[in-house]
């Protein structure tokens, strides 16, 4: 049984480091300033206005959770979609597709092997549950 358990989770990082890979596929809008229009918060890119309402903070590749910040009048931003998605999102400074793409890659290894171990942990404690459920069986068996 350790055996089959190395041996799936040894294949899982094996595998993990490249099968469980999600690229950004950024697409980069353009570089704008935010600025007040009519008392909303906009940036102008190409005349098309959007509307902010987060901004990805963009201090640091390396970590896990992106923090945010409300967008703030004469902050520059980068404008791109993401993930083949159409949503337009938005991150502090000007950034180019080399810095998104990096920023925002995302790798499920590590969310691979906790499922395969939780998986592993409910199987092992229903085979134990089954053991024990035929065990105090027999043992009523042989009483009466």
């Amino acid at each position: 049984m350790k055996k089959i358990l190395l041996l799936v989770l040894t294949s899982l990082c094996l595998i993990g480091c490249s099968q469980f890979d999600r690229p950004a596929n950024v697409e980069i809008i353009g570089v704008g300033t935010v600025r007040s229009d009519a008392g909303l918060l906009v940036v102008e890119i190409d005349s098309v206005k959007y509307a902010p309402d987060w901004i990805y903070a963009g201090f640091s590749e390396k970590y896990y959770f992106k923090s945010w910040i409300p967008p703030i009048e004469g902050m520059p931003v980068t404008a791109f979609t993401m993930h083949n998605k159409p949503q337009v999102t938005f991150i502090a400074g000007e950034r180019d597709k080399a810095y998104l793409e990096e920023y925002f890659f995302e790798n499920h290894t590590a969310d691979a092997v906790a499922m395969a171990l939780f998986i592993i942990a409910w199987g092992i404690f229903i085979f134990l549950a089954i053991v024990a459920w035929k065990n105090q069986k027999n043992k009523t068996k042989k009483k009466g």
